[in-house]
């Protein structure tokens, strides 16, 4: 009952703060979760992520954490940057992305190393041009 107060009051925050819906998926007994600041992520604005990882329902610490960002249909220079994120503790981990230029899909490849053993967790979204 605790733990359920406990993400409850997290996602209230999370609301509040300006972070939207997390986007999650499982990866070889994980649950890998990616919220984005703003949300949705904007063309022209500087974006932060949120990585949140669970293993059985427990939050996964002390994990090494990176992510990239890419339009799959588009080869960019940018697209071999690797980006470290800061482990903030409670299997919650965050990061700078950087401004995005252009509307259309992209890719967030989040890469985590648990144990020795790494993995990666994919998240696509679909920036709109402005008007």
């Amino acid at each position: 009952m605790k733990r359920a107060a406990v993400l409850g009051a997290m996602l209230g925050l999370s609301a509040c703060s300006g972070w939207g819906d997390a986007q999650t998926v499982t990866v070889d007994g994980y649950t890998a979760s990616l919220w984005t600041k703003p949300a949705p992520l904007q063309v022209g604005s500087p974006s932060e992520l949120k990585f949140g990882l669970r293993r059985d329902g427990a939050p996964e610490e002390g994990c090494a954490v990176t992510f990239r960002q890419h339009m799959p249909e588009m080869e960019m220079s940018s697209d071999s940057t690797v980006v470290a994120m800061s482990d903030a503790g409670g299997g919650v981990y965050t990061g700078a992305a950087f401004e995005y230029t252009m509307g259309g899909d992209w890719r967030i490849e989040v890469t985590f190393t648990c144990a020795g053993r790494a993995r990666t967790a994919t998240f696509s979204y679909t920036l709109e041009w402005p008007e």
